[in-house]
């Protein structure tokens, strides 16, 4: 059945130079397009490799490519389409062919033909794009590049993470813009040919944001407002079940033995964080912090004491 497909894909002769967009692609090219995806999908999913083999390129087998990460992916959530296109190239060469009023498809055309499809998983705040992409070569058409990359981080794309950012920078929310900021490039190339129509607005605010917060804040930041003066070292992203969030990263002087002195001393410095960090408190839905003794360096594991303050 699947070489039968194949071949059926490859006896038809491409039309002139164009692409087509979902509905777009004639019906029954379409169908044969999806039925290759079914069929990869289960060959996927069943870790039979010789099954998968038979679907990749001989580019792509070279590549030692590893389906694992794709099965992870796909047992994982359900799958559903979000675009999908039908590519007749004129040459062999680089193509910035915009898809809508938010992306572009850059890329550099292996082959004359391409279809390429991009799937998201259905539901969840933190998605990860499955792209494939197939090729009609000499010998049929084959795939030439599966992709696992993120699309979405807490619910937004990279473009809307930096509205979100920008409006926290125009308030003066320096420490906001960064971290959203650093969520935004995180996912803004869900795919290798996915351009976002503002991917160099969205990079340029990023080093934007960073010259900000240099120029307001200068590391260790010490919270005066707390008796035992911790230090803050540090703020990054932390990725918790609820989704991926500030993390407050302070040098205290008390023993971390002692939780019940600790944990007055944070009650303390959650009182007064907004004060040091204005809007750190007002757009994200958790805060963590985290406690240390020692300062965490060269990848060496330091002990903390921890903590999670839901805010919203």
């Amino acid at each position: 059945m699947l070489f039968a497909l194949i071949l059926l894909l490859q006896a038809c002769a491409p039309p002139a130079p164009g692409s087509w967009k979902n509905d777009k692609i004639p019906q029954g090219k379409r169908d044969d397009f999806h039925d290759l995806n079914k069929q990869l999908f289960a060959a996927v999913l069943s870790g039979h490799e010789k099954e998968v083999d038979l679907l990749l390129s001989a580019e792509l087998l070279a590549s030692n490519y590893n389906a694992d990460k794709a099965a992870y992916y796909l047992k994982s959530a359900e799958y559903s389409l979000r675009d999908e296109y039908y590519i007749v190239n004129k040459d062999k060469s680089h193509q910035h062919l915009k898809a809508d009023a938010q992306y572009y498809l850059d890329y550099t055309s292996e082959a004359k033909e391409m279809y390429v499809a991009f799937f998201l998983p259905k539901g969840g705040t933190d998605q990860q794009m499955i792209t494939v992409l197939y090729s009609k070569y000499s010998y049929g058409w084959r795939v030439s590049q599966i992709e696992i990359e993120p699309y979405t981080i807490n619910g937004k794309t990279a473009p809307q993470l930096y509205e979100q950012a920008k409006a926290d920078y125009n308030k003066g929310y320096f420490i906001n813009a960064v971290t959203t900021m650093e969520l935004a490039v995180k996912c803004l190339k869900p795919a290798e040919m996915w351009e976002w129509t503002t991917e160099d607005t969205i990079s340029k605010f990023y080093t934007k944001t960073m010259d900000a917060a240099n120029e307001h804040y200068h590391f260790p930041v010490t919270v005066d407002g707390v008796p035992t003066r911790p230090g803050i070292f540090r703020v990054l992203n932390q990725n918790i079940a609820e989704g991926t969030y500030p993390a407050v990263y302070y040098r205290s002087k008390i023993d971390l033995k002692d939780t019940a002195a600790l944990r007055k001393e944070n009650n303390a410095v959650k009182k007064v964080i907004e004060h040091v960090f204005p809007g750190i408190t007002q757009t994200n839905k958790y805060l963590l912090y985290s406690a240390f003794n020692e300062l965490p360096a060269g990848g060496r594991y330091v002990k903390s004491y921890d903590v999670t303050d839901r805010l919203q």
